[in-house]
């Protein structure tokens, strides 16, 4: 045999094991990959808490469900930090869903509104409430997250189907985990209560300092819950800006901060 065929020979097997070789490598990247995106993912649902709002917590006379696929959610933001228990509501909101994309309505109740509270059983550490008239936000401290989902659709006679809680340590950690918001603040914030104390004008707004702007109230307009609603929702939308642009999703490391934070501050029902 002449040395042309056993060359040709080699560098055929050479061939095979350099695609042999890339074949494995591609192969440990890929699965190397979908461990890392699978053990994020379990590290997320995980941070998820859970509550189950059963009949007992909302009674039989419940407003009927409407026959389509829309949803109806409700969604508090809580004064409890890291899950501990009590608190208080700043913020109620009542969020549809539509069974159309990309088609959302959002109702927000000032929390100091005074109207007819049912009658809670106690939960969570909550005493429980009697039926009596009072402000909507006293629902979740005498009775937890069923008693407020159970006042609004008393209020309502509106169907929920889920509800979300936030609580204050995860905000501040969603705002530091996307660089902060900015906001265009028309008049110089100083509010002792929240210990606010803002120049006016373009301000990117850091974790502590959002959150006093978004429960400040008094040292701002008129004093208002409408005032505070408006500027809430406001931020709201300005923070959803931020976590969806380029900026955030670029990096893979500042959306996994944002979600961990997001998760770890949220209460749900379990479905």
């Amino acid at each position: 045999m002449s040395s042309g065929w056993f060359n040709k020979l080699r560098a055929t097997e050479n061939r095979f094991r350099g695609r042999h070789w890339l074949f494995w490598s591609l192969t440990i990247i890929f699965l190397a990959e979908v461990a890392t995106a699978y053990g994020v993912y379990a590290k997320l649902t995980g941070n998820v808490r859970h509550i189950e709002v059963t009949r007992e917590d909302l009674g039989n006379a419940r407003p009927s469900k409407a026959p389509t696929a829309a949803l109806n959610i409700l969604v508090v933001g809580s004064d409890q930090r890291d899950g501990s228990a009590g608190g208080r509501t700043d913020t109620i909101m009542l969020v549809h869903l539509s069974a159309k994309p990309n088609d959302t309505a959002v109702i927000s109740f000032p929390r100091d509104s005074l109207v007819q509270l049912p009658a809670c059983r106690s939960q969570e550490g909550a005493p429980g409430q009697r039926r009596h008239r009072g402000m909507i936000n006293a629902s979740f401290s005498f009775g937890g997250i069923g008693c407020t989902w159970k006042t609004i659709e008393t209020l309502t006679g509106i169907h929920i189907d889920h509800f979300v809680k936030v609580d204050f340590t995860g905000f501040t950690e969603m705002v530091d985990a996307i660089g902060g918001v900015d906001i265009c603040i028309p008049e110089p914030i100083r509010d002792k209560y929240v210990q606010l104390d803002l120049p006016a004008g373009w301000q990117t707004l850091q974790g502590e300092e959002a959150l006093g702007y978004v429960r400040a109230r008094y040292s701002l307009g008129d004093g208002s819950d409408i005032g505070r609603i408006q500027r809430q929702q406001v931020f709201i939308a300005a923070m959803a800006k931020k976590a969806i642009s380029a900026q955030t999703l670029s990096n893979p490391f500042r959306v996994f901060r944002f979600l961990d934070a997001a998760t770890k501050s949220v209460t749900v029902d379990p479905a």
